[in-house]
């Protein structure tokens, strides 16, 4: 095994585990809607039955990003990205498509939070928002400058803060701290597009 063979192999174990997270995040808001339907509302919403496929499809995907990253540990030299090697067993990565719209939770009688907020520092500018939106919750960007701040376009800090209880479709602050004078201040995504 060569240098960049396992360079590749490393690649694709930090794919897979950035995969994970966010996929495991997707398969228990999926089970909990199937779970308990009397907590949402499911007007023109998708069909319980829709939502129960998608999260068969999400355990489907899960289980090929753990072979996909056992090969890789095992066989660095003929590992490969999930989506080529679902292609390779004749399957497709991903697999699971979730339904849109999904049911909105009902408001607590009582008025206390009910959403947990997940952690999304670390991770890249897709991957936030949509493990935001997962659960529930509206991501919003904001890009602040300070001198030595990360150029990577990694979010670097969320408000609230993660395992925070909020209201379902509160907003959550993705912020991005970089080095450069031309976006401090900055509402909105580092893509350039807001949501």
């Amino acid at each position: 095994m060569n240098y960049a063979e396992l360079e590749h192999a490393q690649d694709i174990l930090k794919y897979c585990a950035r995969q994970r997270t966010t996929l495991l995040d997707q398969l228990n808001l999926l089970t909990w809607m199937v779970s308990h339907p009397e907590r949402f509302d499911w007007t023109n919403a998708a069909s319980p039955e829709k939502i129960r496929e998608a999260s068969n499809a999400t355990q489907v995907d899960l289980d090929t990003l753990a072979d996909c990253a056992s090969r890789a540990i095992n066989d660095p030299a003929n590992a490969l990205m999930p989506a080529p090697y679902a292609a390779a067993r004749g399957g497709s990565y991903p697999s699971a498509v979730v339904p849109s719209p999904l049911p909105k939770p009902h408001p607590g009688e009582t008025g206390e939070p009910r959403v947990r907020v997940p952690r999304v520092i670390g991770l890249s500018e897709a991957d936030g928002k949509q493990k935001v939106r997962y659960a529930g919750l509206n991501p919003v960007c904001y890009i602040e400058t300070r001198p030595g701040g990360h150029n990577d376009w990694n979010i670097h800090g969320q408000e609230p803060d993660p395992d925070t209880l909020v209201e379902p479709g509160s907003n959550v602050v993705l912020i991005w701290d970089v080095d450069s004078p031309e976006y401090g201040g900055y509402r909105g995504c580092p893509s350039g597009h807001n949501t």
